[in-house]
């Protein structure tokens, strides 16, 4: 699964998952994944970033304030872990996940690279934005690229860029739209890494 650690693009998820309507399994012992119950997303606060959650019919909730809470949603595959702030049998409101997991649905096969990979890629953000960047992965269709926080923070999912050069020719000269953005848990030289995901366009 992959990390999405823009606040932007979690309040997007969530906010999908709210006009959806759709049934949430939640839990709070992560061992013990078969006490579970169920609920639905029935208030979203973009503004005090809190969501409110209630019991599915015949449901009761039955929850600790001090331990972490998981949910998930079969909508999109996602995983989020978040806190309890208010607790009832029927409600409960929690805060704006800190942590949100996706399902990756890439089913090409993928070309790894690494992260000591010495394959790159020229990226063309705005009209004053451009950066080299490592390639670190790559299929027929994408790229997946190791960029720095301060990348990291100008992009979005859904932005278009261009390639404007690669050490893989088939990337010269493209352009693409960001898919995915995350951080990675591997550390490199004590510094935090992060992804974006590339799909090409033309």
């Amino acid at each position: 699964m992959v990390d999405i650690s823009n606040s932007a693009n979690v309040k997007k998820i969530l906010k999908d998952l709210f006009k959806s309507k759709k049934s949430l399994r939640i839990w709070q012992s992560i061992d013990e994944t078969r006490n579970y119950c169920y609920g639905t997303i029935v208030k979203f606060s973009q503004m005090n970033e809190s969501i409110e959650m209630c019991a599915t019919d015949k449901e009761q909730f039955s929850f600790d304030e001090n331990i972490n809470l998981y949910f998930h949603s079969h909508f999109k595959d996602t995983l989020f872990k978040t806190t309890i702030t208010d607790n009832g049998p029927d409600k409960i409101i929690i805060k704006r996940p800190s942590f949100v997991k996706i399902r990756d649905v890439r089913t090409e096969e993928r070309k790894s690279f690494g992260l000591q990979s010495y394959q790159s890629a020229n990226l063309q953000i705005t009209a004053k934005i451009n950066s080299k960047v490592k390639i670190v992965d790559s299929s027929s269709t994408g790229i997946g690229l190791i960029v720095n926080k301060y990348l990291f923070d100008k992009l979005n999912e859904g932005d278009i860029i261009t390639i404007t050069d690669s050490t893989l020719p088939e990337f010269k000269n493209r352009t693409a739209v960001v898919r995915n953005l995350g951080t990675m848990d591997k550390m490199l030289n004590n510094q935090l890494l992060f992804r974006c995901g590339l799909e090409i366009l033309s």
